[in-house]
């Protein structure tokens, strides 16, 4: 079913949004779409603007699969577009964070972030 597939992913991007937050990031931007890319959460945390990707999937490991390089030059053209519309950010460090969300035993989630975990070009 395609709507419980978006509802899920909405449901992931809340989870690692909310998981930011705590950790004092400030949300700068959901759901941004440049180009042929989409942002799922632009943050700012420690002075850094930080693209991050989330996955919601089984095991970590197809999350981190998810995350290939075609999709990640396609977030890197999104961020770079994003960036252009905010100048205030443009000179800011920048890195690309991963965020997969995996359900455990009993229906616990865990948030598995990987920060810095591509560099632009790679």
């Amino acid at each position: 079913m395609p709507g419980s597939w978006m509802r899920r992913g909405a449901g992931a991007e809340r989870a690692a949004a909310r998981w930011l937050e705590r950790r004092g990031a400030r949300l700068l931007a959901r759901n941004a779409r440049r180009g042929r890319g989409e942002l799922d959460l632009v943050a700012l945390w420690d002075g850094v603007v930080v693209f991050v990707e989330v996955k919601q999937r089984q095991e970590l490991a197809e999350g981190l699969a998810a995350v290939h390089a075609d999709k990640r030059r396609r977030i890197e053209q999104a961020a770079s577009l994003w960036l252009a519309e905010h100048p205030e950010l443009a000179a800011s460090p920048c890195r690309f964070d991963v965020i997969v969300i995996t359900c455990g035993r009993w229906g616990r989630v865990r948030v598995t972030h990987l920060p810095d975990a591509w560099r632009m070009g790679e």
